[in-house]
């Protein structure tokens, strides 16, 4: 029997609540191995985004300096001086894309 294995997106279709905009972000600690300095976080799962959104929504992050690192599944800000201004620029990008931060 074969399986195949997805490659994971960087966000998936289930980051927004049932009333369309309201999204969770999971920070994480991402601080080991080669990556230092970092700021983490997952999109959180939670209904369906149409395409166009799932677009919206990464390039507010790529437009906060965060990159998807497909190995370790989650969006990295390496080198983050300092952490409360790159978490602060992600969650500021994100509510000018039009969405709502359900963990905020």
């Amino acid at each position: 029997m074969q399986t195949t294995t997805e490659i994971p997106q960087p966000c998936d279709r289930a980051a927004v609540d049932a009333n369309g905009k309201a999204i969770k972000i999971q920070y994480r600690d991402e601080n080991y191995g080669s990556i230092f300095l970092a700021v983490a976080f997952r999109f959180g799962s939670r209904a369906h985004l149409t395409d166009e959104e799932i677009e919206m929504l990464n390039a507010a992050a790529e437009s906060a300096g965060f990159s998807f690192n497909y190995q370790r599944c989650s969006w990295i800000h390496e080198f983050a001086q300092d952490a409360a201004q790159a978490t602060a620029a992600l969650e500021s990008a994100i509510k000018e894309a039009g969405f709502d931060l359900a963990n905020a």
